[in-house]
């Protein structure tokens, strides 16, 4: 009995995913354009998108750039989206893919994850698409899709490999020999720019700082007015502040009920966190995750980089690599 009822429930979320599907092809007319979250993974983005999905009419989208979405557009392909392109650099499929995601021409039942406008999507004013991938591409991205404002938030790096190592959806190994490239890179140059750097990477919290340092730099040189960058430590001790500013920058009015919204914790946070019990401990919580070696190994690692400022609030890429 269990299992029919578990066959008909799919059949019928199956059935209302191919309405939505057809609403936003042919139906959905935004009275505005996107808006698009980026930022690390374990970074604050799924905080900040349900914040927002609850106080806009928006209808939300998650991970577009998650590689097995991508293969769900291009089946039978080996298609890898979040690696850097320059600015002015033509990608015909990732344009293709990213402007059917943005446009609701394109959506999966994975990214629907998170969604709490799912019964009513036909009253929805605009999308809100969160990216965790979109950090290397963010000057390319500005460049190309010249009316979206874009919400660009950084984490401490060293609270965002700890957070990482502790998840569990990281599966590092032991020890390294250098960091790899995967041959999916577009413009393997930039990467290569840094190779002396990334020969040296021999434990997992190295691994994972190279990869936050190489997706962050080039969104810290996307400079316009239509990116909003924030760090998510003066978010989390100034929600109220930073959050009117974000609905300034939207052009939106803050709801009434920001304050009950911004101190409820994001879907995504475990158990046990401070978040839970005592917040404002929240931001040193790496330090009881991360071993003082481990941290002094990212601390080098970053500053080799460029990053000279590395402490629980405030951090800054001193250095820019071309």
């Amino acid at each position: 009995m269990n299992r029919i009822i578990s066959i008909v429930k799919r059949m019928v979320y199956l059935f209302r995913l191919k309405r939505i599907n057809s609403f936003f092809r042919n139906e959905f007319k935004g009275k505005q354009h996107p808006i698009i979250i980026s930022g690390s993974p374990r970074g604050g983005t799924t905080w900040l998108y349900e914040v927002l999905q609850a106080s806009t009419n928006s209808f939300g989208l998650w991970e577009p750039l998650h590689p097995k979405t991508i293969q769900e557009y291009y089946p039978n392909t080996n298609q890898w989206f979040h690696k850097y392109i320059p600015p002015s650099e033509d990608v015909v499929t990732i344009n293709k893919f990213i402007a059917d995601v943005c446009q609701g021409d394109f959506i999966t039942e994975s990214m629907l994850q998170k969604n709490i406008h799912f019964k009513d999507y036909k009253s929805t004013e605009q999308l809100l698409v969160k990216f965790c991938r979109l950090n290397a591409l963010l000057p390319w991205f500005v460049n190309h899709f010249k009316n979206y404002k874009v919400i660009q938030i950084y984490r401490n790096p060293l609270a965002v490999v700890a957070s990482q190592m502790k998840h569990g959806a990281w599966n590092y190994k032991e020890k390294y020999n250098g960091f790899e490239l995967t041959g999916h890179e577009y413009y393997p140059e930039y990467y290569e720019q840094y190779k002396n750097i990334l020969s040296e990477v021999r434990y997992p919290e190295e691994q994972l700082a190279v990869i936050w340092a190489l997706d962050v730099i080039p969104a810290f040189a996307a400079q316009s007015e239509r990116v909003l960058h924030l760090k998510y430590e003066e978010l989390f001790l100034y929600p109220e502040e930073n959050f009117n500013k974000i609905f300034n920058f939207l052009n939106i009015k803050a709801p009434g009920h920001l304050n009950e919204l911004i101190q409820k914790p994001s879907s995504t946070t475990k158990q046990g966190s401070n978040i839970l019990t005592e917040p404002k401990l929240q931001l040193e919580t790496w330090k009881k995750n991360l071993t003082e070696e481990q941290a002094n190994r990212v601390k080098n690692i970053l500053l080799k980089f460029g990053f000279m400022q590395i402490d629980d609030v405030d951090y800054s890429l001193e250095i820019q690599r071309s």
